[in-house]
This record gives structure tokens, sequence and C-alpha cells, in this order.
């Protein structure tokens, strides 16, 4: 496909765009559940796919050679339980693999990379997922160049996240669930909640990645640098935003290092735009100014057990009409919980090497 309209001009431009949303409010994730194969490489499933839509900011930019694609992703993934009456499937105790890998593809059903239809970003990755941790969320940070030759397909492309678990001891029934394990109000048997991920991507021409202003903070806010174990929502990052417009996009990043010895705390974190650095929900005026109600990420996380884990966030925004406020403040938002139910309530602390980065950029041109 041709550039077309503003998008031959000669100047730097940067698109960004997310999955966002599904229907009704429904999650990214095309999948809620993954098989777990003995085998690597059996079943492989595309579980979020960034493709053409109605929406600029929801759609997968047209690619030309000499374009740099920036990929970010988050997706969480579940062990099921080890017990039937807790399970979706069927019980295991064995800690499973995922494997993930990024594929450009020419359609979203594609699952393995294929000279003709499908070109790899960066290298597949493996992560355990232990029935401690839970949870996992699996990120991915990737800069792939288009090829000078171009895409051996014509028309649109999608961006692709595939996902696939193995284990010598997997059985029939054993799944690991694209999201997290819900019972349902009033009992029954435990489903899978999504809308815990997304698929990211910053399209550059020309591809030299260099546009945007950098803002980044360190400074923890959470008071005594810990967050409580009783779920209630603690601002740990926050980064002013000063003098946003019309159609500007931001980019954005965070680490949270922290430590938690006395028992597997449930670790959630989600990013949003807010009205203040104290604001540890997105609503009024930050929510009405941007795409998606100011949502930056979803909220995800995992068990935190021992002397340290990392939490990593990415997400994008894009501004659809002045903020009311100014300054408006990109902060990462943590809760805690004690999903072991053991009573206790030393909290989360939060270590040192943390940060909150927002890169800015101008609006995107106009097809």
């Amino acid at each position: 496909m041709s550039p077309s309209g503003d998008e031959t001009s000669d100047r730097p431009s940067v698109v960004v765009c997310t999955t966002g949303k599904g229907p009704q409010g429904t999650g990214s994730e095309l999948e809620d559940r993954l098989r777990i194969t003995a085998r690597k490489s059996e079943e492989p499933k595309v579980v979020m796919s960034l493709g053409p839509g109605d929406q600029s900011f929801t759609s997968m930019p047209e690619l030309a050679p000499g374009d740099l694609l920036r990929v970010t992703t988050e997706v969480e993934v579940t062990t099921d339980a080890t017990r039937k009456e807790d399970c979706v499937g069927e019980p295991y105790s064995y800690h499973p693999t995922v494997r993930a890998s990024l594929l450009v593809a020419s359609s979203r059903e594609a699952s393995k990379p294929d000279s003709k239809h499908a070109l790899r970003v960066g290298e597949p990755a493996e992560h355990e997922c232990t029935h401690e941790a839970h949870h996992r969320v699996i990120v991915f940070s990737e800069d792939w160049p288009v090829p000078e030759k171009g895409l051996p397909w014509s028309g649109p492309s999608y961006l692709n996240l595939v996902l696939e678990a193995n284990h010598r001891e997997a059985k029939d029934g054993h799944v690991m669930l694209i999201g997290e394990n819900e019972r349902p109000e009033g009992g029954g048997r435990m489903t899978v909640g999504g809308d815990k991920g997304r698929v990211n991507a910053i399209r550059f021409r020309p591809g030299d990645g260099t546009a945007g202003e950098r803002l980044e903070t360190s400074n923890v806010r959470a008071r005594g640098g810990s967050v409580p174990i009783d779920e209630t929502r603690r601002v740990v990052y926050s980064q002013p935003v000063e003098g946003l417009a019309d159609g500007e996009q931001l980019a954005v990043e965070a680490k949270l290092k922290a430590s938690h010895p006395s028992f597997p705390a449930r670790l959630s974190a989600r990013l949003f735009l807010a009205d203040s650095p104290t604001q540890t929900q997105n609503v009024k005026d930050a929510k009405e100014a941007a795409a998606l109600g100011g949502e930056i990420s979803e909220l995800n996380g995992f068990n935190c057990s021992g002397p340290s884990c990392v939490l990593e966030k990415f997400g994008v925004a894009r501004i659809t009409k002045p903020p009311k406020r100014d300054p408006i403040y990109v902060n990462l938002v943590v809760v805690c919980g004690d999903p072991e139910k053991t009573g206790r309530r030393d909290p989360l602390r939060v270590s040192d090497g943390g940060f909150l980065r927002v890169v800015r950029y101008p609006p995107a041109p106009k097809p």
C-alpha cells in the first residue's frame, strides 16, 4: 500500500496506535486460554492483533520502506489451578513454559513466520509460569525496520502477538489462561477474565526513532515508599505533562521494583491520564481529553514474593481535545492484595531503580 495525502510529505511523522478495547468494552484478547502441549510449536495461537480499522488510534498504520515500527505489548497469562473446584480446565501442579513471539503479517490468522506472509519482530521469548506467581505479565519492547524492498505482500498489515504453552507432563484439558481466573458472582465454575493487555505500535517516518520530547520521574509518591496489602489504590509515580494540544500523542513506559518476602502478595498496576498527581482513577477532565477515556494501559500484575520483583508497563495515548486543566498527569497506580488470605498486613516495599517515562509526539499526519 503506498502512502497518500500528507503521508507523502518529507517532514518527519509519528503515528501512535493500540488495540485498545474490543466490542462492548471487552479487551484486546482474541483467545481466553491456551492448550498446554507436550512438545513445542504444536499449537501457537494469535492472542492479540493490531490491524486495520475505522479509528486511526486503534488501527495499524500502513508501512513503507524506510519506516521504523516500535512495538510494545503487555499480556497477562495465568496458571490454571491445582484443585478441580478452582479450575477452568483440568488441574495440574507443574510449571508450564509460555513462548511468546511477534509477527508483522498479511492476516490476523498468521501464527508462524513465513517469508511471504509473516515476518518476525525480534526474537521469541520463553517464560516459566509458576503456581506461586500464578499470573505472569509478558511484555515486549522491540524496534523493527521495514525491509528496504518493502513488505512481501500488498494490502494492509497486522501486528500479531502469538503465544504457545508446553510442558512434558501436559495432558488433555490442561490450559493456560489468557487473562486471569475469576469466580462468577454467586458462585459457579471458574471463568477467565480478560482485558488485561494490549498491543501498541509507533510508526516513525523516517525511521530513526529519535522524534519526541522525553519526560521522566523516579520520585516515589507512595507514603513511606510502600503500598499496603488492603486492595486500596496508591500512586507510585506521577509525571506532569504541560500544554497538551488536540492530536498530540504519548508513549509511556514504567518500571516498578519492589519486594514482599512474607507471602506472595498480589501486585497489580495500570497507567492513565489524571487531573492531579494523587488521583487513583481516571475520571473527570483528563479522561474526557483523550481516546479510550485516558486509559494508557490495562490493570494487570502477578504475585510478588521474595527479596525482589520487577513489574514493567507500556502504553500509549492520544489527546482528542485540549484538556481543561494544565498540566495533566500520567499516573502509575498500584494495588496490592492477599490472594492466600493470610491475614497479614506488612506492606509491599518499593525499591530504588523504578521510573515513569513519557515521550511526547506531535499529532499524526492526516490521511
